[in-house]
């Protein structure tokens, strides 16, 4: 009897570990953790003695009503990572087991056969060693994170649960066939061997496509997010910039009565001369702020979004030509159409600092009917860029991000029923975009 108490409370002690410092449980307000000790040890005690087994039943029952009675967190969550956690814990069981057998038997199956206490009990405390020391290590370096309230993929969760079954079915099957796998088994175990495969093989090919697209979506959220914060720092850039030129033409308006005052002095004195001199500055003056003034289309976020990219110190040398006029509201997002010209715009200055001659920028926009349209032509260095058949065109860009801005030009434009071109010709790339207004927005 104190035996089976032994063995099944080291089994309870290591579901107890990994949802304590693995999967960070949280116990219910209602019950509490006393309640929660009273209501565990007395099953614990309770199976030991009925049910006069050391098997891991014992365990995952005790163990199955403390966690759905007492734990705190989602029921989908509890099912999958106990699921999980049990066909864990038998790996680690099974594995060990056989490695005992082996160094004590020289037969890595004799275990399964004789089913001796001495080294299940052996087994148990090194196991259980073995994943309190895994469990310190998860709780050091990983997020402490409540697991059994989150949010979790239950698609991959089910499909790595499938494979790691699959892989154990194998495991055990192969036990099963050395010791007996005589001519009468051995067809039913090559049927089981068969179908333990095919389902291990299928959950590990879906588990690999689906985290395949999840990383995907998480990298186009990323892409997402920093176009936010990119569009919002060009605005506020911008705005800045607005304001200060306000200041500018604002002061000069204020100092103009005093110009005017200057000027009737050298009218009522002859200083025709001087007159004609201070005019002059008074137009260069004028030229000045009329250029440093940054107001390309009339639309504040294209506005921002060119005032941005032109004004960094490292396309200085670019010589940027602007043309057209958009309204005020585009009927695009902002965060879109951040998206696809900040992207357009920051290529194609980058790609004409490559050039061996020129560096230029011709950049065009406008509206017509319910379509905005941007042309943006740039000079380049033919040998770094290629125009891909199917109208597909890549920069030599290096590194993790590669590709990634002009695809999130293209889910942009096709979101809007719009439509990007590139044409290269022996001295210009002209990208063409054209995206449908919403009237929604």
């Amino acid at each position: 009897m104190y035996t089976n108490l032994l063995t099944n409370s080291i089994e309870v002690l290591k579901f107890l570990v990994i949802f304590n410092l693995i999967f960070h449980r949280r116990i219910k307000e209602k019950t509490g953790k006393y309640t929660g000790l009273i209501v565990l040890v007395g099953l614990l005690v309770l199976m030991s003695y009925v049910l006069h087994s050391d098997d891991q039943i014992v365990a995952i029952i005790v163990f199955g009503v403390e966690l759905f009675l007492i734990y705190s967190g989602i029921v989908w969550n509890k099912i999958l990572l106990f699921l999980i956690t049990i066909v864990a814990t038998n790996y680690l069981d099974s594995f060990l087991l056989a490695i005992g057998s082996y160094a004590i038997k020289g037969k890595i199956w004799w275990y399964f056969i004789y089913d001796d206490f001495k080294i299940a009990l052996l087994e148990n405390v090194i196991s259980f060693f073995i994943i309190m020391i895994i469990a310190l290590i998860c709780k050091k370096k990983m997020p402490s994170k409540d697991y059994l309230g989150r949010k979790i993929t239950f698609a991959m969760c089910i499909m790595l649960l499938g494979a790691t079954l699959g892989l154990y079915i194998l495991f055990i099957v192969m036990m099963m066939f050395m010791t007996y796998g005589g001519p009468d088994n051995r067809a039913r175990l090559y049927g089981v061997i068969y179908f333990a495969s095919v389902i291990t093989v299928a959950c590990i090919i879906a588990f690999f496509i689906y985290s395949n697209r999840l990383k995907h979506q998480n990298d186009v959220h990323i892409e997402t997010e920093g176009l936010y914060g990119e569009s919002l720092g060009l605005k506020l850039a911008y705005g800045e910039q607005v304001h200060d030129d306000y200041e500018k033409v604002r002061q000069f308006r204020h100092d103009f009565r005093h110009h005017i005052v200057a000027m009737e002095g050298l009218v009522y004195g002859g200083e025709y001369s001087e007159l004609e001199k201070y005019m002059g500055q008074l137009s260069q003056k004028d030229k000045e702020l009329n250029r440093e003034r940054v107001r390309y289309t009339g639309n504040f976020m294209v506005d921002s979004i060119i005032f941005g990219i032109t004004r960094d110190q490292k396309f200085k040398d670019v010589d940027f030509q602007f043309d057209g006029g958009l309204p005020s509201n585009l009927g695009v997002k902002d965060i879109d159409i951040c998206g696809v010209l900040a992207n357009a715009l920051e290529n194609a200055m980058e790609a004409c600092l490559k050039g061996n001659d020129r560096k230029a920028v011709i950049m065009k926009a406008g509206c017509y009917e319910n379509m905005i349209s941007f042309q943006i032509k740039n000079t380049y260095d033919s040998s770094r860029y290629k125009a891909l058949a199917g109208g597909e065109f890549y920069s030599s860009k290096e590194g993790d991000g590669h590709g990634y801005g002009i695809q999130n030009m293209e889910r942009v434009v096709k979101s809007y029923n719009g439509k990007m071109e590139y044409n290269v010709d022996p001295e210009w790339v002209t990208v063409d975009i054209f995206l449908q207004q919403k009237d929604e927005i």
